[in-house]
């Protein structure tokens, strides 16, 4: 393996003394099923003979330097194998490294009884050769894994390749959106293996497919093929692993950034003359140990895979600038202003800066979670704040719109939790009032607010909770010689339609559901709100209303009620047959389910009924979300609002 110009080796001899370790800045393991799948497919193929051969991809390596491997625990090995970081080709070797171990782990099982060559060669041979090598006396050393910074190295090590050495003792192993991504690799070519074992067996005989088992096995390491470069030791590997071009799932922004601020690490820790080259670089372990909390939050959730760039926006807007002019202007800021080499060089970027910006965007990594999973135990032990926490479950049910950045840096702030309380609070009020009540255009306001979020986290700068509580309200509601956003005539002009053309009235509000659950539960928001569904309690074609009731109604209004707010229940559990439901039925229902319902008062369901309920829940909607005094309705507006002018006589 001394050879740089060597091509087109296979596993055997690409694993032939020598050793391969992912470097801490290489981004982690991101393969999707798709990824898999290919593979498989290949394998498959050379299989059945429709290939010779499979070129599986470039595999760019470093050499490992002496001076570095010394300080490692496997370090016996290195003196005897070739040490090489992967540059190019992690993604693949790790994805055959892991189906590999599936193929062994299910040909050497106990249910394989057969006599084959593999099993004269024998389990510990092959693993030796492909996965692990263990010298009398000595640690073991694996073949192909992460550097030991790497916050999937463990992982790798205990939960893929299952060594008992390295599985903890107690707790579980520590997660990120990488390691999910490995278990998923993991248990994909697992389903493949025992799949393709039942399927070669109905075709023939149990024996037959553990012997096709045991030639995939030999044609994985024989017939995949690498080109194999070896890169000069003169070349900087940051930048030749910024420039490569990536093949398969490319690289983040997130994960490009990661590497660009370890490459300038190394040029800061150069460059001071009081550090000795050998010396150990504080900032690069740094860099690399909060990367590693990042992904742990990532991998929290699978909802937030695949979020990392927008969270570095999002990030970026609040700590530096936001420009409407330019799309990924945040890439351009981070990658060509502001951590750039000449900005290292003229002393413009220090470690100070680099060690602030990294902290701050780990900070918002995690309340990237908490807003995103806000009735999660650790968002809620996260925030620490019952309110807090119950305004973030609101606002995630409506959708953050544009308010990431500033939540970011409200969250963040060094103020009082009760104003923390009160701007999050209007936060959400502006959302529901401006884009659920108003239906606002979905941009209002958007530059405005990314703007504010900046200035308001710059800490230059005094942190001015009521002036940011005040500008929302000028949004909502405006001030003198102008007007707000908030407009209740909006909200006709949205609902006309839908009566107009008996569409389904407030049934299809968009914001009805979030509504209902704030007039339901007033205090509390409901923790299982997926569990819930709206219903309505009068279905034209239904049983909640006496014959008596409807008496004197044209079809039209009859249809009217049906679709208007004061008939409409947020239910748990609604039974199916709700619309042949008498009215003592229903409540009988909500008795059992939600015994604070307000429906619960009415000895029966009218039309009258309807009208009241709808006008209360007006009423409500008023004083929860603090309309002012002059945008109040009167009673002959919450009618018209709730499509019924019909009833205002009969509702006095």
């Amino acid at each position: 393996m001394t050879d740089s110009n060597v091509k087109y080796l296979n596993l055997r001899k690409l694993f032939n003394s020598a050793i391969f370790r992912i470097p801490d800045y290489q981004r982690g393991y991101a393969w999707e099923d798709k990824h898999f799948d290919a593979l498989w497919n290949d394998l498959r193929n050379i299989q059945r003979g429709k290939l010779d051969y499979h070129y599986t991809g470039m595999i760019t390596v470093e050499r490992i330097k002496r001076d570095l491997y010394e300080a490692w625990e496997d370090h016996f090995y290195f003196k005897r194998n070739d040490g090489y970081f992967v540059i190019d080709g992690q993604q693949r070797l790790t994805t055959i490294t892991i189906l590999l171990f599936e193929l062994l782990e299910a040909y050497f099982s106990d249910n394989n009884t057969y006599s084959d060559k593999l099993v004269g060669v024998g389990k510990a041979r092959w693993f030796k050769d492909y996965l692990i090598r263990q010298e009398e006396d000595q640690p073991p050393s694996f073949i192909f894994g992460y550097h030991t910074d790497n916050p999937s190295d463990l992982f790798f090590k205990a939960a893929i390749l299952e060594h008992p050495l390295y599985r903890p003792t107690s707790g579980a192993l520590e997660q990120t959106a990488y390691t999910n991504q490995l278990i998923a690799a993991k248990l994909f070519f697992k389903k493949k293996i025992q799949r393709f074992l039942h399927e070669e067996a109905q075709k023939s005989t149990q024996e037959d497919a553990y012997r096709q088992l045991e030639e995939l096995c030999d044609l994985l390491t024989e017939r995949m093929m690498f080109d194999f470069k070896i890169l000069d030791d003169a070349l900087d590997i940051f930048m030749v692993f910024e420039t490569m071009n990536t093949r398969g799932k490319g690289l983040s922004n997130l994960e490009k950034l990661k590497n660009r601020l370890i490459y300038l690490a190394t040029l800061l820790h150069k460059m001071d003359s009081s550090e000795e080259e050998d010396t150990d670089n504080d900032l690069r372990r740094y860099i690399v140990g909060e990367w590693k909390e990042v992904y742990k939050e990532l991998g929290r959730s699978k909802t937030l895979l695949n979020t990392d760039d927008t969270l570095l926006n999002y990030h970026w807007i609040m700590y530096d600038s936001y420009d409407r002019t330019r799309a990924q202007a945040y890439a351009e800021d981070l990658f060509e202003s502001k951590f750039t080499v000449n900005n290292v060089v003229s002393h413009k970027v220090n470690e100070d800066l680099i060690r602030h910006y990294v902290d701050s965007l780990v900070q918002s990594t995690r309340w990237w979670y908490v807003i995103s999973k806000p009735n999660d135990d650790f968002a809620r032990m996260h925030t620490d704040d019952t309110v807090l926490s119950h305004t973030l479950v609101r606002i995630n049910r409506m959708g953050h719109r544009y308010f990431v950045p500033l939540l970011f840096a409200v969250l963040q702030a060094q103020v009082s939790i009760e104003q923390k309380r009160l701007l999050v609070q209007q936060i959400e009020r502006y959302i529901f009032l401006i884009f659920t009540l108003s239906s606002r255009r979905a941009n209002t306001g958007r530059s405005h607010f990314f703007s504010l979020a900046s200035s308001f986290y710059q800490p230059d700068q005094p942190q001015d909770v009521e002036y940011v509580i005040d500008n929302l309200e000028e949004w909502i509601s405006g001030g003198e010689g102008y007007l707000g956003y908030f407009r209740w005539s909006y909200f006709k002009q949205y609902l006309e339609p839908l009566f107009d053309n008996f569409d389904g009235g407030y049934r299809k509000w968009s914001g009805l559901k979030y509504f209902l659950s704030e007039y339901e539960s007033q205090e509390v928001p409901l923790e299982d709100y997926s569990q819930y569904q709206v219903v309505p309690i009068f279905q034209l074609k239904g049983a909640s209303f006496s014959s008596k009731a409807i008496k004197g109604f044209s079809k039209k209004e009859l249809k009217y009620l049906e679709m208007s707010l004061g008939n409409y229940l947020l239910v748990k559990k609604a039974p199916q047959n709700w619309s042949t439901f008498s009215f003592e039925e229903i409540k009988a229902h909500l008795q059992a389910q939600q015994p604070e319902s307000d429906v619960l008062a009415y000895a029966e369901w009218t039309p009258q009924a309807i009208a009241q309920r709808g006008k209360q829940m007006l009423q409500f909607l008023e004083q929860r979300w603090k309309i002012q005094a002059s945008q109040q309705l009167t009673e002959a507006q919450q009618l018209d609002l709730l499509y019924l002018n019909f009833m205002n006589e009969l509702s006095k």
